[in-house]
């Protein structure tokens, strides 16, 4: 029972996010691009993936870039940018160009129109490593709460499916049981990210709450801890 007027020992544990394939440039992507090109994927395999590219562009949430330019294709890693760029000069992930006329040409940072692959993915599952790592932070961190005798009220998170899911690994999935009765991972409001280096960043637009739980069951099993859609 809470008590009006009374003092309350509040403690709070933060956890940052596993990364996310957002996060990380594509394997695909090597330095001279032999995976992604007509030559390295043949020409119907190429096409096929360049048209998939385009439509996650096309207009719909989270906003629109228009479309790539088929014509210009996919660049490598490493692609000398034309002009300013947020890197050392080189792209760091295969790159497309956007269509949205409003963006500068040739220009890699938050206001051109070359865009990584990375970035296309909308609300992207954390990667298998850091599942991985999130399991060893869980069993690390266990020995403290039993320590602690820490026991959560509530686990809560940002919006987004790879922060959901790191706090899924490493409090729900918690070897010392500290989350034993919470029942579900609250999403919390006003927890937004954005990506400075990029006009188009889907990977920080959430899907709505339903879908979400969907995905974390296909990816992490059909006991992952449902969502609460108080603040969805």
């Amino acid at each position: 029972e809470i008590l009006p007027d009374s003092e309350y020992l509040i403690r709070i544990l933060f956890v940052r996010h596993g990364f996310s394939c957002a996060n990380v440039p594509w394997n695909a992507c090597t330095r001279n691009a032999t995976q992604l090109s007509p030559e390295g994927m043949g020409e119907a395999a190429y096409n096929d993936a360049v048209t998939k590219l385009n439509g996650l562009l096309l207009p719909n949430q989270p906003a629109s870039m228009v479309g790539m330019n088929l014509s210009w294709g996919i660049k490598p890693r490493d692609w000398p940018i034309p002009g300013q760029s947020k890197t050392d000069g080189k792209s760091d992930d295969c790159l497309v160009k956007v269509l949205n006329s409003t963006l500068i040409n040739d220009v890699y940072n938050e206001f051109g129109n070359l865009v990584a692959i990375r970035q296309l993915v909308r609300d992207p599952h954390i990667t298998a490593c850091d599942q991985h790592r999130a399991s060893v932070a869980a069993d690390k961190l266990s020995s403290w709460l039993e320590a602690e005798d820490i026991k959560f009220d509530l686990v809560g998170s940002s919006s987004l499916k790879q922060a959901i899911e790191t706090v899924e690994l490493v409090y729900m999935r918690n070897p010392s049981k500290a989350a034993s009765r919470v029942s579900k991972i609250m999403p919390l409001p006003y927890l937004n990210e954005k990506n400075m280096g990029t006009p188009f960043q889907p990977e920080n637009y959430p899907y709505p709450v339903e879908v979400q739980d969907a995905q974390m069951r296909e990816l992490l099993g059909a006991n992952a801890t449902p969502l609460d859609p108080a603040f969805a």
